[in-house]
């Protein structure tokens, strides 16, 4: 992985997802699961790399009363993060706080939308950057005090994917 990175010019590698049947279930295991990450990045960072962490929804969830998010981050400072904002906004958190919080950590953000309830259920209540729910003037300026240099512009089900590329790519050009 560090030599396909290396000759691809990849900079970070980021762990983007858990199984949900091997998602821990306390507080404990997620501090565990961070600390297994620690040792999984350390070959990462030694080769030059960083290694960063991307969320969904149920890292918002708190377990023990604290959300596995932070329980990762906690792990080391070396752990950045790569931040989905609209998942962040799903699970009822808001995503200007969670980028104050790690500003300084984000290598990237993922810049997508959600459907106002009841739209877009052809594409899973998805909607193109700008065209949903999300409120962009509030979360642009956090993301530029963060110095977030790194936008992934994404839809997880778009139903015309050129239309999503166009829409989403103007939108965020407008920033």
């Amino acid at each position: 992985m560090i030599d396909v990175a290396k000759k691809i010019g990849i900079q970070t590698i980021v762990i983007p997802f858990v199984a949900p049947e091997n998602r821990p279930s306390s507080a404990q295991g997620w501090k565990e699961f961070g600390e297994r990450l620690v040792s999984a990045s350390k070959p990462v960072l030694n080769a030059g790399l960083g290694f960063a962490w991307h969320n969904h929804d149920f890292e918002m969830v708190p377990v023990d009363g604290q959300a596995p998010l932070d329980l990762i981050a906690a792990a080391s400072e070396d752990i950045q993060i790569e931040l989905d904002l609209a998942w962040i906004k799903f699970s009822g958190e808001d995503p200007v706080q969670w980028i104050e919080k790690y500003s300084g950590r984000l290598v990237a953000v993922h810049v997508k939308d959600i459907a106002p309830v009841g739209e877009n259920a052809d594409e899973d209540g998805w909607a193109d950057v700008g065209y949903g729910t999300m409120d962009w003037p509030a979360i642009k300026r956090a993301m530029d005090a963060a110095l977030v240099r790194r936008y992934v512009i994404e839809h997880d089900n778009p139903n015309d994917h050129k239309r999503m590329a166009q829409r989403s790519l103007a939108t965020v050009q407008s920033f």
